[in-house]
């Protein structure tokens, strides 16, 4: 079960990535701040997900926080990154991924990245889902 769901209040969320300290990207914290002033009560993690986020934050809080986050939010946040060198990496980063994750970041990269495609074919470059 993921810590983080469609339903758990952004405040939650918050306080977590406020107290984490392996957090280095400046544009994940600001962005969430921005959100943290003016929160509603019913504000949710899916909220937060659904705004317009910067592909660097995605994919910051994807590294920090994918296996923390129900599959719905990170599908929201996987939909946001732009670049097929950013999803190219993203795909292989992480073993957490959903079959249906990795179609969203298929879509991205595929047949626009051929030297990157051709080394995931080769095995020259692995996928963390595969080892």
């Amino acid at each position: 079960m993921a810590k983080y769901n469609i339903n758990t209040p952004a405040e939650t969320f918050l306080r977590d990535m406020r107290k984490d300290k392996t957090i280095t990207c400046t544009s994940v914290i600001t962005h969430c701040e921005q959100f943290n002033q003016s929160l509603s009560p019913n504000y949710t993690v899916m909220d937060i997900a659904k705004g317009k986020l910067e592909s660097s934050w995605a994919v910051g809080c994807l590294s920090r926080f994918g296996k923390d986050l129900a599959t719905e939010i990170r599908q929201v946040i996987i939909s946001q990154i732009i670049g097929e060198m950013m999803a190219f990496q993203t795909y292989i980063a992480y073993k957490w991924l959903t079959d249906e994750e990795d179609k969203l970041l298929e879509e991205k990269f595929k047949g626009k990245l051929p030297t990157a495609e051709a080394e995931l074919a080769k095995g020259i470059v692995t996928r963390a889902k595969w080892q």
